[in-house]
């Protein structure tokens, strides 16, 4: 079908008498294009960066026992922009107290905050698994990826800082910990997350390699039976196993990967420094468990520390607060399903037609 298509169009294209319709853009319609930008573009990086990755660090981050100190405000007007002696719900166990926190400590713009320091990590950690891939191999790919984030694990350490910290004017470079006491520190649980990553990226294909079914080849196709309508390979199968394979991830995000993303952001939580402000209540002894190099000869949380001192009141707010993001989530994409929808439909409506 697409050969024969295909086929027409060369030859009407080949045919001198052939009158090409002109396509005529609507002028109306890049101020359409310049309304999705400046809606869309906030929207998606306040959903997949604030939402999805900021939000959760306080969760993990904070102790639900508030500190016996008043925190000094940064606004004007003298009231408390951080958390309040004795206010006995925790900050991260309300998406509208997570928003206003961060409202509090730099405004509008604080829900960015770190982002500079994420993105150049994302950048740089591309680059290096690229190169760790061209000496490796393909086959090194996931191996790369785990060199590539104890090389960079500085920036994420620093990121980790940054968000729960009081609003700095220093750059990020100049908040990077050193790599050797960070590595010290950290290269456990980094090895933690990307196993369990890892067994949670593999696990959909043991039970699809279990129960005999073909999956996608990046190069080839599906390598079952050929749909000859369609010209795409599909094991029917895949019909009653693709459910369960997205259950099982699912569970290898909840039960792998969240507890190891839990340790690695309180670990490098722990590499504070002692002259840093929070904005959160953080108990830097992890139920005095760690202390200054001086006293404990490490200065930093242990996995087990990190681990063992992360309460279930705690594993109830983080659980909690991923349910909303879900929600919040869900809301997004059917807030921009109607504004989308139509425009499509004026922009077709509109369109000139041969």
């Amino acid at each position: 079908m697409i050969y024969s298509v295909g086929a027409a169009l060369v030859k009407r294209a080949m045919d001198p008498d052939t009158k090409v319709p002109v396509n005529e853009t609507p002028a109306w319609l890049w101020l359409i294009i310049l309304f999705n930008c400046l809606l869309f573009i906030p929207l998606y990086t306040w959903l997949n960066y604030t939402v999805h990755n900021v939000w959760p660090v306080f969760a993990i981050i904070e102790d639900e026992n508030p500190p016996e100190y008043e925190p000094v405000s940064l606004n004007e007007d003298g009231s408390a922009d951080g958390p309040i002696p004795g206010q006995p719900i925790a900050v991260s166990s309300s998406a509208r107290s997570i928003h206003r926190l961060l409202m509090a400590n730099g405004g509008f713009r604080a829900n960015f905050r770190g982002l500079a320091c994420f993105l150049v990590q994302a950048v740089l950690t591309v680059a290096l698994v690229l190169v760790f891939v061209g000496a490796l191999g393909t086959g090194g790919t996931s191996i790369a990826t785990l060199l590539a984030s104890l090389t960079l694990i500085q920036f994420s350490t620093a990121w980790v800082h940054i968000i729960i910290t009081r609003p700095s004017d220093l750059h990020f470079w100049s908040r990077l910990p050193s790599f050797n006491h960070t590595f010290n520190a950290t290269w456990k649980p980094v090895v933690l997350l990307w196993a369990a990553t890892e067994v949670t990226r593999w696990l959909p294909r043991i039970f699809a390699l279990i129960a005999g079914i073909d999956l996608p080849d990046l190069n080839s196709g599906f390598n079952g039976p050929k749909n000859p309508e369609s010209g795409i390979k599909v094991d029917p199968a895949l019909r009653w196993a693709a459910p369960v394979m997205v259950v099982l991830s699912l569970l290898g995000v909840i039960f792998l990967t969240i507890p190891a993303q839990v340790i690695l952001f309180r670990v490098q939580a722990s590499l504070l420094p002692a002259d840093a402000e929070t904005i959160i209540n953080f108990d830097r002894s992890f139920q005095g468990q760690v202390g200054p190099v001086i006293t404990t000869g490490k200065g930093y949380a242990t996995v087990s520390q990190a681990w063992s001192t992360f309460t279930r009141a705690a594993w109830r707010r983080l659980v909690a607060l991923y349910c909303k993001i879900f929600l919040i989530s869900a809301l997004v994409v059917i807030f921009v399903t109607i504004i989308a929808i139509p425009e499509m439909i004026i922009i077709f409506l509109n369109m000139p037609h041969a």
